[in-house]
């Protein structure tokens, strides 16, 4: 059995350049993600269970303010916590 775990940390920034608006900015965060891995005897055949944001942050990933509508702003993020099992198979 492996296992592996990833660490991802920033400190807070504005999506934007040149402003200092409090809806284009993504707080600080830690996030992690991890995975752990069951090889079966023989090794050809491998189970994963792969997990992403393991501590559910919601993190902004992109922000930008609408033109067309006044006060308006879209804000993308990244996925929520998630699992995973993958199944592989070594020829």
């Amino acid at each position: 059995m492996n296992w592996e775990l990833s660490s991802y940390f920033s400190s807070s920034y504005f999506m934007q350049t040149g402003t200092d608006d409090p809806l284009h900015q993504q707080p600080t965060y830690g996030r992690l993600d991890g995975r752990v891995t069951l090889d079966l005897p023989g090794r050809r055949w491998a189970i994963d269970l792969i997990g992403k944001n393991l501590t559910d942050h919601r993190i902004r990933n992109f922000s930008t303010n609408q033109p067309t509508a006044l006060g308006s702003r879209e804000i993308q993020f990244d996925e929520p916590f998630n699992l995973a099992v993958q199944v592989r198979f070594r020829w």
